[in-house]
């Protein structure tokens, strides 16, 4: 079943436009625009233009509510009425936040933050601090969320806000985001505390609820249970449908996990029934995806694809296309299920491709402006630490021009000397202001640095989110990878390592020489690539590199490991280098590149330094690569195609050069090739999740407090040929 994250943005939004036991029926929102036609334009029209706007947000109609929440804003301006005006660009920041306009949403819950500032109003402040700092935590910014909910807690607890236990939600909901259970649950109990204390029956329900899914992460049911059922009587209790109906999917989310799937069914057609009642049409579509589910769950396919296709149209007409992307994997898993290998592989690829569509053209976007702004912001440093010296010599310099100046004159003009100790008085008292006001800059200038500086880490953190995204699934790595391990630790924030899974139709390419270039239903491609340096520079040469080797397999449509890696590396050059003479960039990459036949049972292989590690009874084969990059060279010519049969029981193993150039050890020297092998052969008979941690332990005692020189991945694969076949 589908978690309650959706739910979770739900709850969110509920509370930056206020709390409703449920939402408003059809004859009051026909009422309220009815008085529309006969209102005057004051602030009762405005008040009640918001009204409208709330309730068809809450009904996931974006287009109608952003219609009324503009005019709201245009006649609040017009008649100068602040309050409004505020309210209008809250709810407008809503409406982008639950289409995932987080830049604009932001930008709209500034502007009610500064009015509700302007005027005093402590209950908004509040409200726009909780707000803001939902946006950043959905762009995964949790330091500035929990800024920003911490500033809404100060000012509650200033005014005795009864609100204030939404704040202890909000704050929870960020540990939860980061897998901190622990300080989850002491968070959520507050809230629960605070909730008792003002028997705000609301906020327990909303607590308990929330108590409920960290038991659900941890996988403790029965307390998951408790708390879910206590929340649905609380929720049922205020007549809180749509509180109900969260309550109704994580129930029945439990019970998927227990494996009682006529049960989660049954709580998710509740939930469902709900959702078309109070016509909330983003709980409607992820109420059909959580029944497909189970009924795919329960052998009952039909039924299951039915209710899929509902959740496909209802989420693509309200644009939810995170739901989207859950509905073809979906799809993807059932059609698998009943061996449709081509439609369940249609739908893996639209999910790949839609996946790609939210991540590839602003991952490249956000780089490319990363990498500007960290020159920029270089330079900028650069000439502020300047300035500052400058500013320093020059006040030191004036400092002792005024001494010598005061001695000379001092000395030359005895006769007036009570005259000229006036005069050098008011002299000292103007540099003295000149000294101040410097210090002042240089103090102004050490204060940009550091923000800037913080800028630079903010847009890397943001980088590292967009590389980690284009990474391989773990839906695609546990297909195609069943029995494997990748190993993967960066040196940095973002890393010059990274590794690539494809599966793909048979191409059309005539133009192909080999007959094993052919790409089946049980083939595909494993990848582990080592882009020059690491860090920032690291990182854009292994955006440029995965970009490109998408290029060359989904585009130029060639296969073979060994023609990948030629073509790969022409493109590398012709990227990174100039032809008009002048020096280009003379970085490249190492990669390991495997092509996997699941049904001849054959790996290819090809390799720009980086070898393949194949175990087999007890003995470890080294298969060299080439001892050339991918990119420019001195050694140019094609690189070497191999072709291995594979035999039940070996392990193959694929690497960058991370791990045995680690500095360690009693003497700190490198960790080195050998010992590896042998550490290979020690653990190849562990289970794949063991070799990772045996790994991951022999690399942290080797390490010690040494810093990790470079990025690290080792991906382990081992071959069960009588599962397969």
């Amino acid at each position: 079943m589908k978690k309650s994250g959706i739910f979770f943005i739900c709850v969110f939004i509920f509370c930056c436009i206020g709390s409703y036991a449920q939402l408003p029926g059809p004859r009051l929102l026909d009422s309220l625009i009815q008085s529309l036609q006969t209102a005057k334009e004051d602030t009762v029209q405005v008040n009640t233009l918001n009204k409208i706007s709330k309730m068809y947000l809450n009904t996931s109609d974006y287009e109608k509510a952003l219609q009324y929440s503009n005019r709201s804003r245009v006649l609040s301006e017009k008649i100068n009425f602040p309050k409004g005006l505020s309210m209008a660009y809250n709810i407008i920041g809503s409406i982008c936040l639950s289409q995932g306009d987080f830049p604009l949403a932001l930008n709209n819950y500034n502007m009610s933050l500064k009015i509700r500032k302007e005027t005093d109003d402590k209950v908004g402040i509040a409200a726009s601090y909780n707000n803001i700092g939902l946006v950043y935590y959905n762009v995964g910014d949790f330091e500035k969320s929990l800024d920003n909910y911490l500033k809404s807690l100060a000012v509650k607890e200033a005014i005795g806000d009864a609100s204030i236990g939404s704040t202890y939600s909000n704050i929870g909901n960020i540990y939860m985001s980061q897998n901190n259970f622990s300080k989850a649950l002491e968070t959520y109990n507050k809230y629960l505390a605070t909730s008792e204390a003002l028997n705000d029956k609301y906020g327990i329900g909303t607590s308990c609820n929330n108590i409920g899914n960290v038991y659900n992460r941890l996988g403790e049911n029965t307390k998951a249970m408790q708390y879910h059922s206590r929340a649905l009587a609380i929720r049922q209790e205020l007549n809180d449908k749509k509180g109900v109906a969260a309550s109704y999917n994580n129930i029945g989310n439990v019970y998927g996990q227990l494996g009682d799937y006529e049960k989660a069914l049954f709580n998710h057609q509740k939930s469902q029934k709900l959702a078309e009642e109070i016509g909330d049409k983003q709980g409607i579509g992820l109420s059909y995806l959580n029944i497909g589910m189970a009924y795919v769950e329960l052998g009952r396919p039909e039924e299951g694809l039915q209710q899929l296709e509902k959740s496909l149209a209802v989420n693509r007409e309200i644009g939810d296309k995170e739901t989207v992307l859950d509905t073809y994997n979906a799809l993807s898993n059932l059609f698998n299920k009943i061996q449709n290998y081509e439609k369940a592989y249609y739908y893996h690829k639209l999910s790949s491709d839609l996946k790609d569509s939210l991540l590839n053209e602003q991952s490249n976007r956000q780089i490319a402006e990363m990498n500007t702004r960290y020159d920029s912001e270089k330079k900028d440093k650069e000439l502020i630490k300047k300035d500052a010296e400058i500013s320093i010599r020059q006040a030191e310099t004036e400092r002792k021009n005024f001494q010598r100046n005061t001695f000379f004159a001092g000395f030359a003009l005895m006769l007036v000397l009570a005259l000229f100790i006036f005069r050098g008085y008011r002299q000292k008292k103007s540099i003295n202001v000149q000294l101040q006001d410097k210090n002042e800059l240089i103090e102004s200038q050490k204060t940009l640095v550091e923000e800037k500086n913080k800028k630079i880490t903010d847009s890397i953190n943001y980088a590292r989110r967009i590389q980690k995204a284009i990474l391989p699934d773990d839906a695609l790595i546990a297909s195609c990878l069943p029995e494997s391990f990748i190993f993967f630790k960066p040196k940095d924030i973002v890393s010059g390592d990274f590794y690539w899974l494809f599966k793909a139709d048979n191409p059309n390419n005539d133009e192909l020489e080999s007959v094993k270039n052919v790409y089946t239903q049980n083939q595909f491609l494993l990848a582990a690539v080592d882009c020059t340096g690491h860090g920032v520079p690291g990182a854009l040469m292994s955006m440029m590199g995965y970009n490109l080797l998408e290029q060359v397999v989904k585009e130029h449509g060639i296969y073979q490991p060994a023609m990948i890696l030629d073509e790969l590396s022409r493109l590398v050059i012709e990227s990174l280098y100039h032809k008009d003479g002048r020096d280009g960039v003379k970085d490249g990459m190492d990669i390991a590149l495997c092509k996997i036949n699941a049904e001849t049972n054959e790996l290819e292989y090809a390799g720009a330094h980086n070898p393949l590690y194949i175990i087999r009874g007890g003995n470890l084969i080294e298969i060299k690569a080439d001892k050339r990059p991918v990119g420019l060279s001195t050694k140019p010519g094609k690189f070497t195609n191999h072709l291995i049969k594979l035999e039940d029981g070996d392990v193959i193993y694929i690497f960058s050069d991370g791990f045995v150039d680690q500095k360690g050890g009693p003497e700190n020297k490198k960790f080195f090739y050998q010992p590896f092998q042998q550490l290979l052969l020690q653990i190849h008979k562990l289970s794949m999740s063991q070799q990772q941690q045996e790994l991951e332990r022999v690399i942290n005692e080797w390490k010690g407090h040494n810093e990790q020189i470079d990025d690290i991945l080792v991906i382990g694969v081992k071959f069960d040929l009588k599962r397969t076949k």
